[in-house]
């Protein structure tokens, strides 16, 4: 694994750690506010604010981490194939499909719920959309690491100059793109992080998937 892998396990657990946090003071607050304790419900709304700026902060920290390392100009690799890449990746046969041997010591840890292979979802209109990246991420038939994603991207052609500039913070745009779409299925229900760095699609986002599929044609 590189050091940016091991770098975005790390941010990504601590930010999955923050939205439990907010969640858990957002919950409080709305009880707080249904029972009439309108000071408290406050006080929760101002925690969950500034903890959601420290999140920003983080995150901008991340770019700047992100920025002092290399970044790997992704290999060549087929769109819809989705075959994990990496300089020590030991590639083998998962429900014909492949597997990179991180995920696979992962698998063998928790077996995955989630054996649906997407294979008859049609292509959405843009891969770099938030249809279109969670469409690559029911296309991986499993666990998967957010490179797979940025792979099938690079190759897709769709990318512009501007989408593989740096931002602000140092973060490959179309990158912290994924990232932050990651981040909302989480939320919405529509993916899990079953490890560090290791997701996969939902029976929920399987559906909402098809929905908004339908709606394009």
């Amino acid at each position: 694994m590189s050091a940016r892998e091991d770098l975005q396990d790390a941010f990504e657990l601590v930010i999955e750690i923050m939205d439990k946090i907010i969640k858990e003071i957002r919950k409080k607050g709305a009880d707080a506010l249904e029972s009439g304790n309108y000071t408290e419900a406050m006080e929760a709304i101002d925690r969950t604010r500034k903890l959601e700026h420290l999140e920003d902060e983080i995150m901008q920290l991340k770019g700047r981490l992100f920025y002092l390392l290399e970044n790997e100009r992704p290999s060549n690799v087929s769109v819809t194939g989705f075959s994990p890449v990496g300089e020590k990746s030991d590639v083998r046969a998962y429900g014909g499909r492949t597997l990179n041997k991180d995920t696979e010591s992962v698998e063998k840890q928790k077996k995955s719920s989630m054996r649906t292979y997407a294979a008859d979802l049609p292509r959405p209109r843009k891969l770099h959309s938030i249809v279109g990246h969670l469409w690559l991420l029911a296309q991986a038939g499993g666990p998967t690491r957010p490179r797979q994603i940025f792979d099938a991207l690079e190759a897709s052609g769709e990318l512009t100059k501007k989408d593989r500039e740096k931002d602000p913070g140092g973060m490959i745009r179309y990158q912290h793109v994924v990232h932050g779409n990651l981040q909302k299925y989480k939320r919405e229900g529509w993916a899990r992080r079953i490890d560090h760095g290791i997701w996969e699609i939902t029976e929920e986002g399987l559906r909402y998937l098809r929905e908004r599929l339908k709606q394009e044609k």
